[in-house]
């Protein structure tokens, strides 16, 4: 698995984030997301893409997945 970090969002420790790349092997996004340190109360307002594909909190991550984690932006 191989996680990136885009835009103005505060990621884990560089150390944390190699942990999980390296030992999460299947589960939820939202899993993914409280292993590395985000509450649950910040899922809603992350979004986390794989090939171009926005995941929804309950989809489907594992080994040799490549994400992009970023805010969840709106407009108006």
């Amino acid at each position: 698995m191989r996680i990136s970090f885009l835009g103005p969002i505060e990621a884990p420790p560089p150390g944390r984030v190699a942990a999980v790349e390296r030992d999460f092997v299947r589960g939820t996004m939202a899993e993914l997301l409280g292993e590395l340190g985000y509450g649950q109360e910040q899922v809603h307002f992350l979004t986390v893409v794989r090939a171009e594909e926005r995941l929804e909190p309950g989809s489907e991550v594992g080994r040799g997945d490549e994400l992009t984690i970023m805010l969840l932006v709106g407009g108006g």
